[in-house]
């Protein structure tokens, strides 16, 4: 008997009957009453033992769960059983007024509000648990001596303790501090969990252990530690690191490189990098108006042949990829758009303001862009192209030319973060540039007077007047320049906490590479060629309907059929037709052609490109744990009088270890308190913060995490 909050749900007979327990267990599990792992606890078996009755039930009914080898008297039906009044003599008896569901297939299609592959199917009314009561587990009582009591829904929860009557589970590990980002991680990637969860069809298959936003907080926390490639992974201890996703072990090195084909299908690399920079404009961890553009080179050392571009340290090409990066007044990045080959960075420029603009458009925010950048981008066709655009923009002028020291006649004080404040002396200018519409340009001249060098800033003072609805002051301006090496510390700062240089291997071959399939680079390019026919039918579709308007605003109207015949209609008609014809014949060779191949088919270069859509997913990772440590460190100083020991706080809590208590509805995460009295008050501040963000374990969304300090 199988007992819930102390009522009877269901009951078999125990014995040599294997079957009837199965079916018992795969119900409770399908019916969402209780976890894999409580159960498979509770039963005496193991968590993948019940995972793969699951499956076989999913694929062949309850015909499925029947060892080939068993000869029980079950009078089954020919073919996978749907229901259970199926079976001519039912071995698990369900009690009356209890609730179990079934899983049938449904056709679900492509669609990506097909949350999952299966529905549920209710045999019975549903209970509900019985209020107030506890979440307990036992195995022996007076009243239900034959039975096993199980947990079911979630009780009240006190961010203060677990529940007495819980079952719970300690574990020691070292990385327990890395769950310090969680709360920040699972509000910067929620809105792409989410659609991982509608669209986990196209990106894992129900055998995998590992769904593929675990892989992504897995990952993260490895960023967070220090990993910078699989390889290292072999030095941690698994079983404390698989502790905090509720799994006896951690991801194995062979795994995580398994994992990858599934990280880069479907477009993830790109969509990852929307979903982050919306959320960070959403929650506030950037700010836009002023935003601040450079480009980075990576070089790379290794063997493979990949494509060269330009290396400003060695004035040489050299193989590698560029990040263009986009970061904010306080230098914190708002987006990186990775490219293979060598990219002129003034050609990159309008396409970072439009894929700006869009996540702006998608966010609802409104703000005059302004950008900084240097004299790489140097250029009069990028500056008239970005005056069209409505977008302010400040760099640098080339050339060395020198001004009086008389002409010199302002002088303004800049502060800097840490407090300290540095004279400028500046003068108005103005600098002649043919390839350049207006064919001058505003500029003021910049000089340290220590130092005595100088430098000439020039800007678009009538459209920064257009976008702001006032002139900008020369202070803003120079304020606005001198900022820009906030940028260069992040790039600092950003090498040595998340490796934002790392390359994740280019060489290494894939285990079983006839069998193991990745994502198939001509589907890929046959979504891309349906989104723009979309894109392209959507606006001729708008001129074809506008040609009716246009014959009813007439005075004197033609025949229809004459007015058709007008060679300006017969275009926009034949335009509309043939774009309808290539879109309808390609979304059926989409139809013909597979989402995977196998790893063998593809050929160097699209396994190049295969590999390098893994860095464009690594390096949203790579923002989110950023910024996820940033917000650490700004929560720290917010307790933290001085000012040079935050990042020893956060070391110490990071790497302090603990433990980590698994419970049914609950999961503590316990840090090592730190010996320091003051650092003991910065935390227990820390805490409490992170704990109203409402985190939830990694591995299991429906539980709650609290964080609390070793007593």
């Amino acid at each position: 008997m199988i007992y819930v909050d102390h009522r009877l749900l269901m009951s078999y007979q125990i014995g040599k009957k294997r079957t009837d327990e199965r079916v018992a267990l795969v119900l409770l599990v399908m019916q969402g009453v209780i976890g894999q792992r409580q159960l498979a606890k509770a039963f005496g078996v193991h968590y993948n033992t019940i995972n793969n009755w699951v499956r076989d039930y999913v694929a062949n009914g309850v015909q499925g769960l029947i060892p080939r080898y068993a000869n029980e008297p079950l009078a089954l039906r020919p073919g996978p059983v749907q229901d259970m009044a199926e079976l001519e003599e039912p071995a698990v008896k369900i009690e009356e007024g209890a609730q179990t569901s079934l899983w049938v297939d449904s056709d679900c299609g492509d669609s990506e509000e097909c949350t999952d592959q299966f529905e549920r199917v209710s045999l019975a009314e549903c209970v509900p648990p019985m209020a107030g009561a506890s979440c307990e587990m036992e195995t022996e009582t007076e009243t239900e001596p034959d039975g096993i009591s199980v947990d079911a829904g979630e009780a009240p929860y006190e961010a203060t303790a677990l529940l007495p009557e819980e079952p719970q589970v300690s574990t020691t590990s070292r990385y327990v501090g890395l769950m310090l980002i969680v709360p920040f991680l699972q509000a910067m990637l929620q809105p792409l969990f989410e659609y991982l969860r509608r669209t986990s069809r196209r990106f894992h298959t129900a055998d995998k252990m590992w769904s593929v936003w675990d892989l992504l907080q897995a990952w993260a926390l490895l960023i967070f530690q220090g990993v910078e490639n699989p390889e290292q992974t072999k030095a941690l201890v698994h079983s404390e690191l698989g502790v905090l996703f509720g799994r006896r072990r951690f991801l194995s090195c062979k795994t995580l490189r398994r994992s990858w084909p599934l990280l880069v299908a479907n477009g993830l690399p790109k969509v990852s990098g929307k979903f982050l920079a919306r959320r960070l404009i959403r929650l506030g961890y950037v700010t836009l108006g002023t935003i601040y553009l450079d480009g980075h080179f990576v070089p790379y050392f290794g063997k493979s042949r990949l494509y060269k571009g330009w290396w400003p340290q060695r004035r040489s090409a050299f193989r590698g990829h560029y990040q263009h990066w986009a970061n904010d007044m306080q230098g914190r990045p708002i987006f990186c758009l990775m490219h293979q080959a060598y990219t002129y960075f003034g050609h990159i420029i309008p396409e970072m303001v439009k894929w700006l603009r869009l996540q702006m458009q998608a966010t609802g925010a409104v703000s005059p862009l302004i950008l900084v950048f240097d004299r790489g981008a140097y250029s009069g066709p990028l500056f008239n192209l970005l005056d069209q655009m409505d977008v302010g923009w400040i760099t640098y002028r080339k050339g060395s030319e020198q001004y009086p020291e008389d002409d010199f006649t302002f002088c303004m004080k800049v502060t800097h973060l840490a407090g300290r404040e540095r004279r400028v002396e500046y003068c108005h200018k103005s600098v002649p540039l043919d390839t350049y519409d207006p064919k001058t340009i505003s500029a003021l001249a910049l000089r340290d007077p220590d130092t005595g060098q100088q430098v000439t800033v020039i800007c678009n003072d009538e459209v920064i007047t257009k976008v702001l609805g006032r002139p900008m002051t020369a202070e803003e301006k120079i304020t606005s320049v001198t900022a820009r090496w906030r940028q260069e510390n992040f790039f600092r700062e950003a090498k040595v906490h998340t490796d934002i240089d790392g390359i994740l291997g280019y060489d290494f071959d894939l285990v079983r590479a006839d069998t193991t399939h990745v994502p198939n680079p001509a589907h890929a390019k046959l979504l891309t060629r349906i989104e723009a026919l979309e894109t392209a039918l959507d606006r001729w579709e708008q001129k074809h309907e506008s040609i009716a308007a246009r014959y009813e605003a007439l005075k004197s109207k033609p025949s229809w059929s004459r007015y058709l015949e007008q060679k300006g209609n017969q275009k926009i008609t034949a335009r509309y037709q043939a774009i309808t014809r290539q879109l309808a014949n390609t979304r059926q060779e989409l139809a013909n052609t597979p989402d995977t191949v196998a790893a063998s088919e593809l050929d160097d270069r699209e396994m190049a490109t295969l590999r390098f859509e893994r860095q464009q997913t690594m390096m949203s990772l790579r923002l989110a744990v950023y910024h996820a440590r940033h917000q650490l460190r700004s929560l720290i100083a917010k307790y933290h009088s001085d000012h040079r020991e935050i990042g020893k706080v956060l070391e110490r809590l990071m790497h302090g270890g603990g433990t980590y208590t698994t419970g049914t509805t609950v999961d503590i995460v316990t840090l090592t308190r730190p010996e320091q009295p003051r650092f003991q008050r910065t935390a227990e501040r820390l805490i409490e913060n992170l704990n109203a963000m409402h985190p939830k374990a990694l591995g299991d969304g429906s539980k709650a995490l609290v964080f609390r300090l070793k007593d």
